[in-house]
Order: C-alpha cells, then sequence, then structure tokens
C-alpha cells in the first residue's frame, strides 16, 4: 500500500530523476543565490543537509520553509573547491521542490546561478572526488553515461559492509549476508540483506531518514516466503507477516512490530542481481526454524504458505473450492488471485488488479438485484463499447505480418500512471515522481467515478479497470484533503474532490455500496468470466483473441528474456517500458473457472460489506498508518489463505498488525481546564541528602478496590485515590494495568479501564523512587519461564540504595540488590532488547546489570554490574535511554545533561543546561532529539546529531518535574499540577504540530496548558499510550498520591 500519512521528513528517494542512485550527505551551510527565497533568514547563510545523486546535486535546508533546490549535473559548468570545507557551483538550470512540506509541481528556474556551500563537518576529500566522478560521467552519451552512473553506484555497494553492532542479539548465528535492493512504490534502495537464526535484516546503503540505519523482522512473525518477478525477470523474493498468534505456553513476538523500518507492512519485497541469488536467498530464509514459529502451524506451515501465495495448482484449488462454497467473498478471493499471480502493494507495475463492476452511476438509488446496473464481465473493458471495438479488432489485421505480434490495445488495464491516476490524491509525491515534477493536466485527471466509467467505455487508449481501493474503508484518495493544487478544467471547473455518484451520500457510503455490489448476486454468478480474462485461459493465444483480449506482447510473462540483453541501452530501454506501460498478471488458469455455487442475496451482501468496512475502520483506528485499514484487509486475506494450506475449508480470520503508539490526542474538556501560567515560581533544587517532600506513611494499607470509575470521554473530574506521593506511572505491556511507586514504600496496581486501584505491595519503609517493568519472566530459581498473563517483573528503585524484583501476578517480591551507595533515582529496561537494566544514583554513577541467559540480578547474593559510568560531578536525577540501550542521557542536580555509550561507556557529550535540577529526559522516537525538563521552569531541545547543540528552550513560568516526547510534541508535568504541551516541530522549522490540541501553538511553540480544575498536585510522572477501549490517553502521577488519565 502506498503510505500516505504525512510525515516530518521532506526528503526521499522520490526526488531522484529516473534511474539515479543516492550517493552520501553532509550537513553544511549554503549561499542562497535566488533573491527573495532566503528572506526567511537572518542571513544568506542557509543550514541543511547536501545530498549527492549519481545524478544531481541536492541542498535540503533546515528550515522547510525553503524549497529543496536539485542541480543536475548535466546543466553545470563549474565545480570545484574553494576556502578549506568549501565549493563553488555554477549551474544553468535549478529545480525547487517541496517548499513547506507540500507536494506541489516543481518548479525550475532556467538560468544561471552560483552556489557556494560550506560543508560543516567533513573535508571536501569526502565530497569532490565523487561529485566530480558524477559531473563527467553526466556529460557522456546515454549509453555512456548510464553505464558510468550504474559502476560508481555498484561501486558503493560493494563497498557496504553489514553492520553486526545493529543486531538486535550478539548471539546471532549468520546465515545469509548478500547484497540486494528493497522495493517499495517506485523506489529501489540498494543495501545488504542479513538473515541469522532469529531474524531478517535489511541494512540501506543511506540511512535518508536518520533514524533507521537497519531494519528487522523476526523470523517468528514470518507467514510465507515467495518468489515474485521484478521487472518481468525471476529476480523477486517477496516476504509476508502475520499478526503473531503465540501458542498455548509460547511468548509473543508482538514486540517485532516495533521493528525499525519494516513495522505496518504486510510484505516486504527484494530484488537480486540473478536468480540464482534469489534462489539461495529463499532456500537459505525457508530453511530456517524458527521461521513462522510465532504463528499457528509454526515452521511447518510456512512452506504450505509460500505454495498458496506463488499459486501453485493444489493450493489453486482448495482456494477455489472455498471461494465457489461461499467460505471466503468475492473480495478476498480477487486479492487472493493477485498475490498467487505475483502482483504486489510493494510494485506499481504489478499492482493488484480489480473489476469494473457497475455501469449505473447516474441513478439516485443503486438496486443490487438489478442486473442492467452492473457491467457485463464476459467481457475485457476494451470490449464494452462495440464501436471502439471494431476499430481495435482493425488495428488487430492491419498489424498481421509485421515484425512483431499483433495486438488490439496499445495501453494496458493496469500501469503506474493508471495507479497513480486513481491515487493521486492520497500519493501526491508518487504523480510526481512518475512525471517528472508535474501532476497531470486537470482535464485527464481522475475527477468523476461517472466520468471515468465513461472514458473506458468509449475513449480508443483507455481501457484502465479498478483498484482494490475502491473495496476498501480508505477513503482519503477520493477527497483532497491536502488541498493539492491540481488545477482547474477548461470548463471552469476545479479538481478537488471526487464527484461521486447520486446513490450514495458521501465517500464512506459510495465505498460501502461499491463493496456491496461486488459481493452483490449479478458479480458473484459472473465474476469466474472476468477471472478467465485477466487469470486465465483467455490471457493468451487464440483463446484471448477470441475474446478480444490481446494486449502488447511485452506486457505478458515471457515475451522476453531481459536476462539475455547484453545491450545496456537496449536492457534499460525494455525495463522502463515493461515497468511503466504494464504488466499481465502470471496465469494461473489453464481451463474455464468454475462459478461460485453460493450466491449471496443482496441483503447478505450488505451484511458482509458493511462488517468489511466496519473491521476495517476499527484496525485503522489502532494503526499508525493512514493506509492501516487496507494493510489489516490485506492480513485478514492472508489469514485465510494461511488457514487453506492445512484445512480444506477455511474460515476467514486475521488480525491488525499494532505498533507503538504516539503521544495521545488530548481533549481540552470543561474538567480538564486550560489555565494561563502562572508568574514564574521557585522550587529549591533537591538535595541527595534530604528527607522526601512528605514524611513516609508507617501504615500500608491492604488491597483494595475503589469505587471510582472513568469514561472514555468528556469525564468529570478524572479518577483520584487519596495515596502518598504516587511517584512514575508505568503500563504493563500485556495486561490492562497501571503501575505507580509511592514515598511510602507501596508499590500500587491499578486497573486503567476503571480506574480504581486493585492491589498495593509493602516492599520497604523508605521511599520508592523509580521503576521498570520487564516482559520476559524469570522463576525464583532463575531459569526463563512463561507467563501468560502479561508483566513478568516490576523493577523499583528506592531510597535504600536497592532495586527490589516484584511480580505483580503473583503478588510476592522474588528479590532484591544493593546497587549502588545511594538512592536508586533512574531504572529503564531498553524497549528493544530488554536484555540489561540500566540504574542511575544520586552517588553519581550509571550501571548496567546483565538480565542475558536468564540472568536475574535480584537472586544473586553481591551481583557485579555489566559496566559502570562513574564521570559524574552532581547526583543523578533524571535519565533515558535509547531502545537498544546503546545510548543513555543523564541529568544532573547542578543542571548537567551529559550523553553516553553505553558499548564502552564514554562520553558522547556534556552540556550544561542550567545550574538547577534536571528534573526530566526524553529521547524522541528518532532518537535525533532530547527534550530536557529543568527544576528552573524550564524545557529544552538539544540535538544529538550536533554533539547536544541547544535547538531552542521555553520558559514555562513554573518548575518542571518531568517531560515525555515524540517527533512533533513534548509533554512535561510541573509542579503545579499542570500539563505543559510544547511543539518541538515547530521549533525546527518543521509544519506546525497540532494533533491533540485545540489551537495553533504560540510563537514559541507552546499550547495552552492543561490543568485538573484546582487540582495543583505537583505532577511526579507521565505516561502516554492506548489503553484499551478507553482509547488513547494521558496518565498523570501527582505527589498527593493520585492518579489522573487524560
Amino acid at each position: 500500500m502506498l503510505a500516505i500519512k504525512k510525515g516530518s521528513q521532506r526528503f526521499t528517494l522520490l526526488l531522484l530523476e529516473e534511474n539515479e542512485s543516492y550517493l552520501a550527505n553532509w550537513m553544511a551551510h549554503c549561499t542562497w543565490p535566488l533573491k527573495g527565497e532566503s528572506t526567511f533568514q537572518a542571513d544568506d547563510r542557509i543550514a541543511g543537509t547536501l545530498r549527492l545523486g549519481s545524478k544531481s546535486l541536492f541542498f535540503e535546508p533546515d528550515d522547510v520553509r525553503l524549497p529543496i533546490a536539485r542541480l543536475p549535473f548535466a546543466h553545470t559548468t563549474r565545480l570545484e573547491g574553494e576556502a578549506k570545507g568549501s565549493f563553488v557551483m555554477v549551474c544553468s538550470l535549478m529545480t525547487k521542490m517541496k517548499a513547506n512540506m507540500a507536494d506541489a509541481p516543481y518548479v525550475t528556474h532556467k538560468e544561471v546561478s552560483t552556489w557556494h556551500f560550506q560543508l560543516a563537518y567533513a573535508g571536501l576529500v569526502s565530497f569532490l572526488p565523487l561529485a566530480h566522478q558524477c559531473l563527467v560521467a553526466c556529460k557522456l552519451p546515454y549509453a555512456e553515461r548510464e553505464a558510468a552512473l550504474a559502476a560508481i553506484a555498484q561501486s558503493q555497494a560493494r563497498e557496504c559492509v553489514f553492520d553486526t553492532s545493529r543486531l538486535v542479539d550478539f548471539g546471532e548465528r549468520m546465515q545469509l549476508n548478500t547484497p540486494a535492493e528493497q522495493l517499495t512504490p517506485l523506489v529501489r534502495e540498494g543495501g545488504r540483506l542479513l538473515v541469522t537464526d532469529q531474524r531478517l535484516y535489511f541494512q540501506p546503503l543511506h540511512d535518508i531518514a536518520g533514524n533507521a540505519p537497519v531494519r528487522w523482522r523476526d523470523l517468528a512473525s514470518v507467514a510465507a516466503v515467495a518468489k515474485r518477478r521484478s521487472s518481468l525477470r525471476h529476480t523477486g523474493m517477496e516476504v509476508f507477516f502475520l499478526d503473531p498468534c503465540p501458542l498455548e505456553g509460547s511468548s509473543s513476538v508482538a514486540h517485532d512490530s516495533n521493528s525499525a523500518g519494516f513495522g505496518g507492512t504486510p510484505s516486504i519485497f527484494f530484488a537480486f542481481a540473478t536468480q540464482q541469488e534469489r534462489d539461495h536467498a529463499v532456500a537459505v530464509l525457508s530453511q530456517q526454524p524458527l521461521l513462522g514459529s510465532g504463528l499457528e502451524g509454526g515452521f511447518e506451515a510456512t512452506g504450505p504458505r509460500a505454495l498458496v501465495l506463488e499459486g501453485q495448482p493444489d493450493s489453486l484449488h482448495n482456494a477455489t473450492l472455498a471461494w465457489q462454497r461461499g467460505v471466503i467473498t468475492n473480495f478476498d478471493y480477487l486479492l487472493f488471485c493477485n498475490l498467487a499471480a505475483g502482483r504486489s502493494f510493494n510494485d506499481l507495475a504489478q499492482w493488484p488488479v480489480f473489476p469494473w463492476i457497475l455501469s449505473d452511476y447516474k441513478s439516485s438509488t443503486l438496486d443490487l438485484g438489478d442486473e442492467s446496473s452492473f457491467r457485463d464481465l464476459s467481457k475485457p473493458v476494451g470490449a464494452l463499447n462495440q464501436q471502439r471495438l471494431e476499430l481495435m479488432r482493425g488495428r488487430y489485421r492491419d498489424m498481421e505480418g509485421g515484425p512483431d505480434p499483433p495486438f488490439m490495445y496499445g495501453t494496458h488495464y493496469s500501469c503506474p500512471g493508471y495507479i497513480m491516476y486513481w491515487l493521486v490524491r492520497a500519493a501526491p509525491a508518487h504523480l510526481l515522481r512518475l512525471q517528472n515534477g508535474k501532476f497531470d493536466a486537470p482535464d485527464r485527471m481522475f475527477l468523476s467515478v461517472g466520468d471515468s466509467w465513461g472514458s473506458v467505455t468509449s475513449m480508443a487508449a483507455d481501457v484502465k479497470e479498478l483498484i482494490p481501493e475502491f473495496f476498501l474503508p480508505n477513503a482519503r484518495f477520493l477527497r483532497n484533503e491536502d488541498r493539492l493544487a491540481l488545477g482547474s478544467r477548461q470548463s471552469g471547473k476545479m479538481v478537488g474532490d471526487v464527484e461521486l455518484p447520486p446513490w450514495c451520500s458521501g465517500p464512506p457510503d459510495f465505498l460501502q455500496l461499491h463493496r456491496a455490489a461486488l459481493e452483490s448476486p449479478p458479480v458473484s454468478a459472473t465474476l469466474h468470466h472476468w477471472l478467465d480474462l485477466i487469470f486465465g485461459y483467455k490471457q493468451s493465444g487464440a483463446e484471448a483473441l477470441a475474446a478480444d483480449n490481446v494486449f502488447h506482447h511485452l506486457t505478458y510473462e515471457g515475451a522476453v528474456d531481459v536476462e539475455s540483453i547484453t545491450d545496456s541501452h537496449t536492457r534499460l530501454a525494455m525495463e522502463a517500458q515493461i515497468n511503466e506501460f504494464g504488466q499481465c498478471p502470471r496465469q494461473l488458469f489453464a481451463t474455464p473457472h468454475p462459478p461460485r455455487v453460493s450466491v449471496p442475496s443482496v441483503a447478505e451482501a450488505q451484511r458482509i460489506s458493511a462488517a468489511a468496512m466496519e473491521a476495517g475502520r476499527e484496525r485503522a483506528k489502532g494503526g499508525t498508518s493512514a493506509d492501516a485499514s487496507c494493510i489489516a484487509i490485506s492480513l485478514a486475506l492472508l489469514s485465510t489463505i494461511a488457514s487453506m494450506s492445512t484445512e480444506p475449508v477455511p474460515l476467514f480470520g486475521g488480525r491488525a498488525e499494532h505498533e507503538a503508539p504516539p503521544i495521545p490526542q488530548m481533549t481540552q474538556a470543561s474538567e480538564v481546564s486550560s489555565t494561563p501560567a502562572s508568574a514564574p515560581a521557585s522550587e529549591p533544587a533537591p538535595s541527595p541528602n534530604s528527607a522526601p517532600h512528605q514524611q513516609a506513611d508507617s501504615s500500608s494499607p491492604e488491597p483494595t478496590t475503589s469505587s471510582s470509575t472513568m469514561t472514555s470521554s468528556s469525564p468529570p473530574l478524572p479518577p483520584a485515590t487519596s495515596r502518598p506521593d504516587l511517584r512514575v506511572p508505568e503500563r504493563m505491556r500485556n495486561w490492562s494495568g497501571k503501575l505507580g511507586a509511592g514515598h511510602n514504600g507501596s508499590l500500587k496496581v491499578f486497573e486503567m479501564e476503571s480506574g480504581s486501584q486493585v492491589r498495593a505491595a509493602k516492599l520497604g519503609a523508605v521511599p520508592l523512587t523509580s521503576l521498570a517493568l520487564l516482559d520476559t519472566p524469570v522463576s525464583t530459581s532463575g531459569d526463563s519461564a512463561s507467563n501468560p498473563n502479561g508483566c513478568a517483573h516490576v523493577l523499583v528503585g528506592s531510597y535504600d540504595n536497592r532495586v527490589y524484583s516484584h511480580s505483580p501476578q503473583e503478588r510476592k517480591l522474588q528479590g532484591s540488590w544493593e546497587a549502588h551507595d545511594d538512592a536508586v533515582s533512574c531504572l529503564s529496561v531498553p524497549s528493544q532488547t530488554g536484555d540489561v537494566v540500566v540504574s542511575a544514583s544520586w552517588d553519581c554513577s550509571v550501571r548496567l546489570w546483565s538480565l542475558a541467559e536468564a540472568r536475574a540480578p535480584w537472586l544473586s547474593g553481591s551481583p557485579t554490574p555489566l559496566s559502570e559510568i562513574q564521570d559524574h560531578d552532581a547526583g543523578i536525577w533524571a535519565m533515558a535511554v535509547n531502545g537498544r540501550g546503546s545510548i543513555v542521557a543523564t541529568g544532573t542536580e547542578e543542571g548537567a545533561v551529559c550523553v553516553w555509550d553505553t558499548r564502552n561507556s564514554t562520553s558522547a557529550c556534556q552540556v550544561s543546561v542550567s545550574q538547577e535540577c534536571v528534573r526530566g529526559l526524553a529521547f524522541t522516537p528518532s532518537e535525533t532529539l532530547l527534550v530536557v525538563a529543568v527544576s528552573d521552569g524550564r524545557l529544552c531541545l538539544l540535538d544529538m546529531r550536533k554533539q547536544g547543540a541547544s535547538l531552542a528552550s521555553v520558559a514555562l513560568g513554573v518548575p518542571a518535574r518531568c517531560c515525555l516526547a515524540d517527533d512533533g510534541l513534548a509533554v512535561a508535568g510541573t509542579a503545579v499540577g499542570q500539563v505543559q504541551l510544547w511543539d518541538i516541530a515547530h521549533q525546527q522549522g518543521q509544519a506546525v504540530h497540532t494533533q491533540g490540541t485545540a489551537a495553533l501553538p504560540s510563537q514559541s511553540g507552546m499550547h495552552t496548558p492543561l490543568a485538573w480544575g484546582a487540582v495543583q498536585s505537583p505532577i511526579n510522572g507521565l505516561w502516554a499510550g492506548a489503553s484499551g477501549s478507553a482509547g488513547n490517553c494521558l496518565v498523570t502521577a501527582h505527589e498527593d498520591g493520585s492518579v489522573r488519565w487524560m
């Protein structure tokens, strides 16, 4: 599926020219030569990223209001060094793109301009030689130019070595290490494919986004590995994933949804240099014992699933029987046929094809039982108009006896141009890439479903079919939500939202009725005829001619052996034609397809459609991608197909993938009041030797269930329990609970759905300071064990220098160990590894404790830390750890922020942000930025790519106690009980982050603070995420012992 979610990244590989390779990038400053463009800046020197492609040089300003500039080498007359680290480039043509983050037609300036660049941290020796190679190559004739540029790219690829330090587990055994390309729509990204005994990795040649140098998935979540075609060559491999379904007593592989780069997609497509390399990769991957172990059927089922997805005869027979009997729907079977024939959502040239099914786009009501409202599925689109058909037949006769095989239709029913015709509103960047930076002429753009049907039944060159999106719940491709400048037609009509038939009330209603029409009696009774044309015996040969279904010979599998073409120019031209003008699916059926036996009624068709649309919308709510509903539906189908490999009559089923939620959307209800920031308040910096703010309560209450409840929308004053000084809230990942550590030495457990305290455990007589959760259970003997009930352990830091291990499910203390020489102030378990505990203390040290191989330091008499960092000048009060545990940021009592590389215990940077205590630290998900909350009432934003350089800071007016962040928004809890919202995207010159807020931020990026009515108890802890039926929420833990939900 095309990704249509807006992101903060501007530069993508879609901005490259055809057959251009991405080579390198540098941080740099540019003297912008075009007048009027740099007025956003204080001077003409603009900071940004210099990106080198094989055919052009790009400069991407950090300020997103300025466009990305592309300087093609073909129009470059001068490129030479100047002073140290600087160079000049003179170009007679430049292209501007993506100004203000907008997907708009590129603007080209055909005038001589002189550009001065200063590399920030690198010397010219890293840039000029490679740039000169590209410049020289781009001046050569076409064939020589393409060969020279390909050689430069191949040289880079050969030098690429997989970084084994990026392995999730250093104990993994390597099985395959080979060059490959990952294919996504209109993009081929080179890199290294690595298969270990536990995971599948892909390391792209360049981490363009800056946050995913290696992408990976657990082998346990792989459903099937199927051989595929790429540009009609048998060099592709597609790896399919299903939502993990752990067996009884096994551990879930749900953590895999956090896999960098691969999360949220039903399949990954790789292309190899030769068929032999592809076959070897498929063989190695398919032989791994852990393959599919997290799914029903385990390893033994992956082979049959692959046969299903490769369209093997026995599997086809089972699927066809299931469809005939009504076990699977028309939609499911069509999508199955597409996947079995090699179609893929990763390749625009092989996008799944669906039929036009209706012919009535003018009536006020749609009768799903009236055959006259439906298209004749026994004929191809080109034969639906008799007058046009006669012209096509005449063309065929005229071409007989010529040098090339004759054909009827010079265009195809599915090609990249047609796919983007339908999807321009959802994925405009892809259309700009396809059409050299331009949208299509307004009179040729998709504006009306009825007009498009009129075109395919009348125009000589228009025989396109539909795509799956017309039958799925995501209506974005029908709305111009981004207000794209698509122009106006000659009639004066603006190209905006798609005009829909009178028989529907809007896009959602259209999609639901259209899906019902697909499942209706007229379509169910005749769909097998269309399957004969596209996937069956009428696809080619004499039967195709008799059915008026003959296309250009290059669109058929096996028509040309691309591997045998030795001339590079001819091969590139052939591949371009194959990719741009369409490909027929692989033929699945050699005999007439049987009709459906069980034909649903109109009422049943409507029920199927309503249920499918609702299920898709529900899945979309839980996803993190804008096309989550489409992915969920395809995953549901793959689950159906997987069951066909073992069941003669499968049942429909499936699950959607889940990813870690971002900071949730927040509402400003009347009870959750918005208050202006109060006057600056002073709060003395805490001292490691000072007493806690509140005396420890010597009496620990018995576990009780509060009668307080909460609702998911517009609740009254959120639920609270009167308990002393609740510190840090944490969510049990596989259980609907929330934990809190208090100053009275008690660990408390709250139910997320009701807000009630369900139990409490007294761990000691002194205050508790911090806690961390372990998903991997460890028994009292130290051996690994499974726990189907959810969280296995809670590790709690305390004033008595110890860390306690407690099991909330077993309701018992499992042990403790003395971790430091003073109070343990912070604890963390890296989210991606879970094999180490990081602790920090007022004794000025950070220690790492190994949990690998079932180690349990709480069961050891005197455990030895894995490593220790002691180079702090003051006690540590805040800590943030990245997902892999390789980077630790600490904040001290004296206002210092220190960043450490735990792999060698060295300092990456040290920054003084204040003279007062640092109370909170939070990495953004990309791990490139660090948010700092200081008790002097400031929030700071530090850039990890620039040794902790300060990007921005803002005064809250009240002391900050804690913080968390995503890539667009920072949230801080304060000493007066407010929740402060800071738009950090705004501070980076990116689009303003407005999700979860009722209004735009101030000039400083601050939103109106949120407060709990009259509640002014300091907020000591924050947690954000999904909470079951309550939806996304923000949880605050207050010093008065209350826990509140927003």
